[in-house]
């Protein structure tokens, strides 16, 4: 599939969207599970979080197609929240 720019655009709207999405459930995943001070969560997520944002970077643009660009990233985002939810709801 060659490179046109619609699918240039979809790619790098699927890593600002999903890079931002899985940063901030993987904070809340952190957030929630973590049984640490408050300010020591908060700078571990503080360091984590970026990482989450380079891996859906380079994801959008190494996936086959632009679908796996957006689905990955949001699923992993979804997985993420949906389980910190339930396991904060058994705590």
């Amino acid at each position: 599939m060659p490179l046109t720019w619609p699918v240039v655009l979809s790619r790098v709207l699927a890593a600002a969207i999903g890079g931002y999405l899985a940063a901030w459930s993987l904070a809340f995943t952190l957030a929630t599970l973590l049984p640490m001070a408050r300010a020591s969560v908060w700078f571990l997520c503080h360091l984590l979080t970026p990482l989450a944002l380079l891996s859906a970077l380079l994801w959008a643009f190494a996936a086959k197609t632009s679908a796996r660009a957006w689905g990955v990233p949001l699923l992993l985002a979804l997985a993420g929240v949906l389980s910190s939810l339930l396991l904060r709801e058994i705590k």
